[in-house]
């Protein structure tokens, strides 16, 4: 019959005697909104335990303490990948402004999923406070793959010119990166890029160029895109016939049909889809089959 709030006072007894498993303390105490724990919680930020770190963050998150945010950024720093990449989100949800210079320079991360969540994070932040300091970034080696996901996110328009700039570079990452940004901020007057990237000699980048053209609608490449029914990537295959069932040129059903009997079971299935889409029922003995 007891309210269980009463139980805060063993709780907060706990966690200041450091139990074997004081996240789950903390999670307790944060969820039940104690007042008064905040100092007590920040202590798990230097735990020794990586995911003990993680829970004091994601607590100080539900308990919506923004005072906490400075510490809490000391974390983007962290050596364990799973700690920056909460870090990442807990900062965007605490921090300020202050905070986009250091989310920022986690673009440059070594791992790719610190850089998707610190991404994801300056997404919170108005568009024309978080630009200038991505520009700065396109220029640098590092941090130029998290600025392109950025910005991709963000669909950040008025960076297209430095973008574009990117679609010819030395690294097939970037290239591919830059022709998913142009595409995501709606850039049709890169559909000629998009459209010389087919002949890539990467598949990444023919891939990004068959997604951006299909996402752009860019019709009269049509018969480009066609081309690459028959490339050499099965991955590349079937991005291509999910994009010409888009955006359908003259013959395309004829194009379509011998990809039904392709080496790639994937590929077959979604050429199957493609003509039913496109309703090519002269077709439908040969799909059924």
């Amino acid at each position: 019959g007891l309210s269980i709030r009463d139980a805060i006072p063993d709780l907060i007894r706990s966690l200041q005697k450091r139990p074997a498993d004081p996240c789950g303390t903390m999670m307790a105490l944060a969820e039940l909104q104690a007042k008064d724990v905040v100092k007590l919680i920040e202590r798990g930020l230097t735990d020794a335990e990586a995911y003990d770190r993680i829970e004091a963050m994601d607590a100080l998150v539900l308990l919506e303490s923004r005072p906490s945010a400075v510490s809490v950024r000391n974390l983007l720093k962290d050596s364990a990948i799973v700690v920056r990449e909460h870090a990442a989100f807990a900062v965007g949800q605490l921090d300020g402004d202050e905070a986009i210079p250091a989310l920022i320079d986690l673009l440059a991360d070594d791992d790719e999923s610190v850089q998707r969540e610190a991404a994801l994070s300056l997404c919170l932040y108005p568009p024309e406070k978080v630009a200038p300091g991505l520009k700065e970034r396109l220029g640098k080696g590092a941090a130029v793959l998290g600025a392109l996901r950025a910005i991709t996110l963000l669909r950040l328009s008025s960076l297209r010119e430095e973008v574009r700039a990117l679609a010819d570079d030395p690294d097939e990452s970037i290239r591919a990166a830059a022709l998913d940004a142009l595409s995501a901020i709606g850039d049709r007057e890169s559909a000629p890029l998009q459209v010389a990237a087919l002949e890539d000699s990467f598949a990444v980048v023919r891939a990004a160029a068959v997604r951006a053209l299909a996402r752009l609608r860019v019709r009269s490449a049509g018969d480009a895109l066609a081309r690459l029914l028959e490339d050499k990537d099965p991955d590349v295959r079937r991005l291509t016939i999910r994009a010409v069932a888009q955006v359908p040129s003259d013959g395309i059903v004829d194009r379509l049909r011998p990809l039904l009997q392709d080496r790639d079971a994937f590929v077959r299935t979604d050429a199957a889809g493609a003509l039913v889409l496109l309703k090519a029922t002269g077709c439908l003995d040969e799909i059924v089959r």
